[in-house]
């Protein structure tokens, strides 16, 4: 896993954040001002249960779409695996 720390601020307190795992985005709003995603995990077969949802200006999540590009063209594994579960998904759509 790649970690950037966005804009070089200290951190206040070790371990004063909470950890989500989510691997579903289950549902996704934009508006001009802020943005709200839901995330979530799968629970079973077609069900997801979910687990938090966050909400952020969308600015800051637009910012985020840069430094995510950034990632991928910094870390040549990381491209070479989110290439390989696009393939991945690219053969389950033909298969439809």
């Amino acid at each position: 896993m790649s970690e950037r720390d966005i804009e070089n601020h200290a951190i206040l307190a070790e371990g004063s954040t909470q950890l989500f795992y989510a691997d579903k985005i289950i549902n996704f709003a934009m508006g001009p001002a802020v943005s709200k995603l839901t995330l979530g995990m799968e629970s079973g077969p077609q069900a997801v249960t979910p687990t938090i949802t966050l909400v952020l200006p969308t600015n800051s999540l637009l910012e985020s779409l840069s430094i995510i590009q950034t990632t991928i063209h910094e870390n040549a594994n990381i491209k070479a695996e989110l290439l390989k579960g696009a393939t991945t998904l690219q053969e389950q759509f033909k298969a439809l």
